[in-house]
């Protein structure tokens, strides 16, 4: 091993977060799913609006949608699962003019974020040949730390120890 992890990337160029590498180890072990199910629950139940116009925006967010009738409060759970297990979650902003109509989550997987000089230049989305300002993705970075403009997932300092777990859930299995 070389002592850098897959998440210590260089500031310059692109980061694309490896979803689908992690969402494996939340679908296939029940105490991973319990847990970070717990967690974004936790987290989504106790969300509200704070200071002089916290009515109105309150009522705004109850507006939102998502992909189709997802509430808000829902919209947020998924985004502190997804941020939880690829290190980031992206949501498109939709306008209507000046205001923000809607919020609309996209696969962590299929998007791309430029960097440049340390900065998020764009964020393209590679399936679909989309490209975006930051000013038009809502971005979640978890756990990133010191200058990093991507956040880092919960599991993936987990992998050796939960590759290790399902290979004895899998010898327990042959065995009894």
């Amino acid at each position: 091993r070389s002592g850098v992890s897959r998440t210590e990337t260089r500031q310059d160029g692109g980061y694309t977060p490896e979803y689908l590498k992690w969402k494996g180890f939340y679908d296939n072990i029940p105490l991973l799913k319990s847990i970070l199910d717990t967690n974004g629950a936790a987290v989504a139940a106790s969300w509200r609006t704070h200071g002089p116009n916290a009515k109105t925006m309150a009522d705004k967010l109850d507006e939102f949608k998502g992909s189709g009738k997802q509430t808000f409060k829902q919209m947020m759970y998924n985004a502190l699962l997804v941020c939880k297990i690829a290190g980031d979650a992206f949501f498109e902003i939709l306008y209507d003019g000046d205001d923000v109509e809607n919020i609309i989550m996209l696969n962590p997987e299929s998007i791309r974020i430029v960097i440049d000089n340390g900065r998020i230049k764009r964020y393209e989305q590679t399936d679909k040949n989309i490209k975006w300002n930051p000013e038009q993705i809502l971005h979640f970075p978890y756990n990133s730390i010191g200058s990093m403009v991507h956040g880092q997932s919960s599991i993936a300092p987990m992998n050796d120890l939960l590759l290790s777990l399902q290979q004895v859930q899998d010898d327990m299995r042959r065995i009894y």
